[in-house]
């Protein structure tokens, strides 16, 4: 919930920041937008999500074996393109421009991707 009078998000009765207490908002089906004049009332969808969401947004996630091809490429003057591939731009970029922060970045990245540790921009773990 926000606060309407600081503006922090909480999850309790009151503002742990200010201490103004909180307002439910009217759980409706629909939404009101006032734009100039009129006001127009729009249906909200009810959304279901699936309880298997987790596994299926996990195997989304980049392949390992690529992401290892990427980063050896890195020894032959393509560095930082493991990091691009995952979602890592700015890293990816700094590692292509440094060559791999002179291949020590290349090289613990090589280990940490081959252990699993190694992430994806969004968090999601190479499978």
């Amino acid at each position: 919930m926000e606060c309407r009078y600081c503006g922090a998000v909480y999850q309790e009765s009151k503002c742990p920041y200010c201490g103004a207490p909180s307002e439910e908002p009217p759980e409706e089906d629909n939404i009101k937008i006032k734009f100039g004049q009129k006001t127009y009332e729009f249906d909200i969808p009810q959304v279901v999500i699936s309880s298997n969401l987790q596994s299926k947004v996990k195997s989304l996630g980049k392949r390992k074996g690529l992401a290892i091809l990427l980063c050896f490429l890195g020894f032959f003057g393509l560095s930082g393109l493991h990091r691009l591939y995952v979602g890592k731009y700015v890293t990816g970029i700094l590692y292509f421009l440094t060559c791999g922060w002179f291949f020590i970045g290349t090289i613990c990245d090589l280990y940490s991707i081959s252990k699993g540790s190694f992430v994806a921009a969004d968090g999601t773990p190479l499978r």
